[in-house]
C-alpha cells in the first residue's frame, strides 16, 4: 500500500495516511506502518481541514503550534528520539483536504531535500486524485442504488394500488349487495386473495435485505393465469362506476 511505498524510499519507519470524511469531522486512518500507535478515526475540525488545505505543499508538523498540529502529534506519536521532525503532505483535490500523509521517525533524522519535498509533493496529488475518483465512485454507486430503489418502490406501490382498488370497489358495493349470498361469497374470495397478494409483496420487500436467491418451484398455471386476470379487472374496475 501507500504507507508501505513511502516508508521503504524514503526511509521512514512511520507513514500514516489518512482520510478525511465531513460528517461528521473526522480523519479516518486508512493504513499506517505503525498500526498500534495509530488511531483508526478520530475527530477533527472542519476549520483545521481548512487550514491545512490552504497549505499547500508538505511541511514540518513541528514547525506548528496550533489545535491541529497538537492533534496530528497525538494520532501519530514519535517512537524514537532521534527520528527528526515530523512531516505532513495535504492531499488536496478540487480545492477540497480529501486526506493526509503523516510522516514520523525517518533513519538517523535525516531532513528532507527540497528534491524529497517535491516529489512527496507529487504523490501527494495523485494519492488525492484517487481519494477523490474514489469518493466520486461511491456516490455514482450510492445514486445507482437509490434509482434502483426508485424503480422497485414503482412495481411495489402499483401493485399495492391495484390491492386497495380491488377491496375499495368491494367496500362500494357489499353496502348494496350485502343481502345476496353470491355477492358476499365473491366478496370474501376477493378480500382473501387480496390479502394474500399483499402479504406476497411483504415478504418480496422483506428478501431485498438479503442476498437474491433464486429457487425454482412447481406451478399451477391456472391459478397464476386467474391472478393476471384478476389484477386486470381490479385494473378496469377504475375506469368503470359502481353499480347504485
Amino acid at each position: 500500500n501507500a504507507a508501505e511505498v513511502i516508508s521503504e524510499n524514503f526511509h521512514v519507519l512511520g507513514v500514516s495516511v489518512f482520510r478525511a470524511v465531513t460528517d461528521p469531522p473526522a480523519l479516518n486512518c486508512l493504513s499506517s506502518t505503525e498500526k498500534q500507535s495509530s488511531q483508526t478515526q478520530f475527530a477533527f475540525d472542519a476549520g483545521w481541514m481548512s487550514d491545512l488545505r490552504t497549505q499547500g505543499r508538505p511541511f514540518n508538523l513541528e514547525a506548528e503550534n496550533n489545535a491541529w498540529s497538537d492533534a496530528l502529534r497525538k494520532a501519530c506519536p514519535t517512537q524514537f528520539e532521534h527520528g527528526g521532525d515530523r512531516l505532513v503532505v495535504p492531499l488536496v483535490a478540487s480545492d477540497q483536504l480529501v486526506g493526509l500523509l503523516v510522516l514520523a521517525d525517518r533513519v538517523n533524522g535525516v531532513s528532507y531535500s527540497h528534491e524529497e519535498m517535491d516529489l512527496l509533493a507529487c504523490i501527494g496529488d495523485q494519492l488525492a486524485a484517487a481519494f477523490l475518483n474514489c469518493s466520486l465512485t461511491e456516490k455514482v454507486l450510492q445514486a445507482k442504488e437509490l434509482e434502483a430503489f426508485q424503480t422497485i418502490s414503482t412495481f411495489f406501490v402499483h401493485d399495492l394500488k391495484n390491492a386497495a382498488n380491488s377491496l375499495n370497489l368491494t367496500l362500494q358495493n357489499l353496502p348494496v349487495h350485502f343481502d345476496d349470498p353470491e355477492f358476499r361469497a365473491d366478496a370474501v374470495k376477493t378480500v382473501g386473495r387480496t390479502v394474500e397478494r399483499i402479504n406476497q409483496m411483504i415478504l418480496k420487500l422483506s428478501s431485498l435485505r438479503h442476498e437474491l436467491q433464486l429457487h425454482r418451484l412447481p406451478c399451477r398455471l391456472d391459478l397464476l393465469c386467474a391472478d393476471v386476470l384478476e389484477i386486470g379487472r381490479a385494473s378496469c374496475r377504475e375506469r368503470v362506476s359502481s353499480p347504485v
